[in-house]
């Protein structure tokens, strides 16, 4: 991926830092608490030392994401430590386990000062000490050895090397402005001037207040110049190194009672509490008992509602204006807390999208690619659940379009394409659902290759090989249109597996694709699953529960708006021909004769469709369940429900029916028509 890429760190994403930071200092303290009484056997020690190595290595991952350095480099420092602690229980002595308790005061001081936009404290002194901590344990280190406390390649054993060589240490400060860079005094000729007066041991940036910025520079000087030679430089104030002591990384001492913890903080100014105020962890189960407590009250309104209707028809006397105004308050009332237990589950797209380009730049380094990663409509909320149910399919996703899309540099510059390729990923929400589109501006796909490959493999390849045909093949078990696997196939999941999982969140995938210009993917997803709005309908005598989401408009059909080719039948409408299909066809029923009948235009897979029925009944909120047992699994139902009468009624999936009618040369298998044996 390229350098330049952009990554728009959200407040939401930083929201989310800061809570899990809190929760896994959280485990930490309680951790090195529980440690410091336990048992100094291996056996009670190892299990806590391995929990505080997965703590501080969470914490040194999230810190990378975010951009938060010194916390990334300061857990990282202690992540080793803690993996050499694992490895022998018994190194762990009271000098260690202070260095792990400052080490972790140190971490909740970063991120609080980067919460509170602060000036970020100093790690590196602790780094160092945790490295000479770490080598001293080392068996036949070359500093245990030598009798040194830190190894010649840190900053420790550089400065104590040129020491004893003669040399003479300093620490300099230069801060940049813009009259010093006018006459070209900036970083980079400090720094070339500085390296003529002796060996630069560490340059490293310093972060301020109100964003301005100093370099420091540690000089090993054979001779402090005069200020005959045009010394001190301008802009560049220095010291020689042991009056500043903060700079020099402290030897491991051995504690005293009377001093046991080796870093003392400002305890005034320091807070163990570094998550947002206003945001509250919850485990998802308790989310999923409320929603399913909500779907039991919508089933019960509905009873509600038919009990009301029934008593008001049998004793038209009463008066029921009362009863029905408390009947619609609460059903408003409801579907407020439905709709606010669904706000509670939802989460921005930004969780998934924030991952990707840094799995696309690892890739991208591997295969020799050069890659940008563009993202749109982030912000986009979905329910909890399903964001975790795509986050490995659209992983998949992304790493094919590097890995089978996208051409290398070379390729691109033959075909006059820009040498960064670009791959867009992007999220919005339409009415009930989410359009998630993965699209790059590789090479394409390759239709007829395909086609000869899924030949090749006994495959049952339409003559029209559009590209829903293309899809189906691309998605077919165990097919893969590369020879080998790389690092960016052959994980354990195929396209297979991604067309299915988002069929059973009740979502569909669609293609389009073009040789030489590119490909993109788009995900249809429900924002939430559990209670949703759904038509119902009609056929065959029996009723059945669409979701509303994937119907946009219900018209009248008659037999002058539909046309017959060969086995096919077409709806004339908004002057288009729309394929027509008949559920009464793929149920195996038969519906009395009407001289009209309802027809749902729906978007699929395979572009807009006409779905003929026999009556439309009404809207209604349902609750979805799905069917597990294996006998009741027919292609086309995605769950059933019910509607307050007791009777179970059979969700339907489109994308089922459509595959029914392509694949079946006779009659789709009708659904069950003993609707009242169905268990939920």
């Amino acid at each position: 991926m390229s350098s330049e890429t952009p990554f728009e760190i959200t407040a939401e994403l930083l929201n989310d830092f800061y809570t899990e930071c809190d929760e896994h200092l959280r485990t930490i303290r309680e951790t090195l608490a529980t440690l410091e009484t336990a048992n100094s056997s291996s056996d009670s020690r190892t299990p806590l030392l391995e929990q505080l190595f997965r703590s501080f290595h969470s914490l040194k991952g999230i810190s990378g994401i975010v951009g938060l350095r010194a916390s990334e480099n300061l857990a990282h420092q202690t992540e080793d430590y803690l993996k050499e602690l694992t490895r022998n229980p018994a190194r762990l002595d009271e000098q260690g386990l202070n260095l792990l308790m400052s080490a972790t005061q140190k971490l909740e001081h970063v991120v609080a000062a980067h919460h509170g936009n602060k000036p970020l404290p100093e790690v590196d002194s602790l780094a160092q000490r945790l490295e000479a901590i770490l080598h001293s344990h080392a068996p036949q280190s070359a500093a245990k050895q030598e009798g040194k406390p830190a190894p010649p390649n840190t900053l420790a054993g550089k400065i104590r090397q040129m020491e004893e060589q003669g040399f003479q240490l300093w620490k300099f400060l230069f801060a940049p402005s813009s009259a010093l860079d006018e006459r070209g005094i900036n970083v980079t000729s400090v720094r070339q001037q500085l390296q003529q007066h002796g060996e630069l041991l560490e340059s490293k940036p310093l972060i301020e207040g109100a964003g301005s910025i100093r370099f420091q520079f540690i000089v090993a000087l054979r001779q402090v110049p005069s200020v005959e030679s045009n010394w001190p430089l301008e802009g560049v104030t220095g010291q020689p190194l042991p009056e500043t002591l903060e700079s020099r990384a402290p030897e491991p001492s051995q504690p005293s009672p009377g001093n046991p913890v080796p870093e003392i903080l400002n305890a005034e100014s320091h807070t163990p509490f570094v998550a947002p105020s206003h945001v509250v962890r919850v485990d998802m189960s308790r989310l999923d008992e409320l929603m399913r407590i909500t779907g039991e009250m919508v089933v019960e309104r509905a009873r509600l509602d038919e009990q009301v209707e029934r008593v008001l028809l049998a004793h038209p006397d009463i008066d029921g204006q009362g009863l029905l105004e408390v009947q619609k308050a609460f059903s408003g009332h409801l579907r407020d807390l439905r709709e606010a237990i669904m706000r509670v589950r939802m989460v921005p797209v930004s969780e998934v999208f924030g991952r990707m380009p840094f799995a696309v730049r690892d890739l991208a380094q591997e295969t020799g690619k050069s890659v940008k990663v563009q993202i749109i409509g982030q912000e986009t909320e979905i329910d909890k659940f399903v964001v975790e149910r795509i986050k490995d399919p659209m992983l998949h996703l992304v790493r094919n379009a590097v890995s089978h899309g996208i051409e290398s540099p070379a390729e691109r510059a033959a075909q006059g394409k820009q040498a960064e390729a670009l791959i867009t990923l992007s999220a919005k929400t339409i009415g009930d659902q989410v359009l998630i589109e993965i699209a790059d501006n590789g090479r394409g796909i390759n239709p007829e290759s395909v086609k000869q490959k899924a030949l090749a493999a006994g495959l049952r390849v339409p003559a029209d090989f559009d590209q829903a045909a293309l899809l189906e093949v691309l998605c077919t078990p165990g097919f893969s249109t590369r020879e080998e696997a790389d690092r960016g196939s052959g994980r354990g999941m195929g396209m297979s597996v991604v067309i299915q999982t988002l069929r059973e969140l009740g979502g569909s995938l669609g293609l389009h694709t073009r040789k030489g210009e590119g490909t993109r993917f788009t995900l249809r997803l429900p924002l939430t699953l559990a209670v949703a709005d759904a038509m119902i309908v009609k056929a065959g005598q029996q009723r059945f529960a669409i979701p509303q989401a994937a119907i946009e408009e219900i018209v009248p059909m008659d037999s002058s708006r539909v046309q017959g080719i060969e086995n096919a039948r077409l709806f004339l409408h908004r002057g288009k021909a729309l394929p027509l299909y008949s559920l009464d066809r793929f149920l195996g029923t038969t519906s009395p004769a009407r001289p009209q009948v309802p027809v749902l235009i729906m978007e699929t897979e395979r572009g807009r469709i006409g779905l003929q029925v026999q009556q439309v009944t009404g809207q209604r909120e349902v609750v979805v369940r799905s069917l597990r047992d294996p006998l009741l699994q027919v292609p086309g139902i995605a769950g059933a429900t019910e509607l307050g009468d007791g009777l179970p009624i059979l969700i339907l999936e489109i994308e089922g029916i459509l595959r029914a009618y392509k694949h079946q040369e006779h009659r789709p298998q009708p659904a069950p028509h003993n609707l009242s044996s169905v268990s939920l």
